[in-house]
């Protein structure tokens, strides 16, 4: 009887292996997630703001305004010594598709307003 008792049941697994030398469970980021929907905004918002010159502006600007406004929360919500390197790569970003994307606008409407003066445009214009 006590042969029995002592066989394992092949029913029932053999218990989990115990962790050791297991570091400590990391804190966890608030901020992490808006920072990465800052940075992936940032990224979006410059490409396009740079691949359609100023067509993209009115494109890329939502994009880069809302990589700003992520930024700045995922910064403001990451605790004291916590990396923050997304948000602040997503808020840069996201000033910079403003700033790009402001500039190829302005450059939009000074090559326009020139062609529109010269006098073959208007010479043109009185054809039609």
């Amino acid at each position: 009887m006590e042969q029995q008792a002592q066989q394992p049941n092949p029913q029932v697994p053999p218990p989990a292996p115990q962790p050791f030398n297991q570091a400590p469970m990391s804190q966890e980021n608030p901020g992490k997630t808006l920072s990465i929907v800052g940075l992936v905004l940032g990224i979006i918002g410059l490409l396009i703001t740079c691949s359609f010159a100023a067509f993209g502006m009115p494109l890329g600007l939502p994009f880069s305004i809302a990589a700003l406004v992520c930024g700045i929360m995922g910064r403001n919500r990451t605790p004291q010594g916590m990396p923050s390197g997304m948000a602040v790569a997503g808020l840069v970003l996201g000033i910079v598709g403003i700033v790009v994307g402001i500039a190829a606008l302005v450059w939009f409407f000074i090559i326009a307003a020139a062609v529109v003066a010269s006098p073959e445009f208007m010479d043109l214009m009185e054809m039609y």
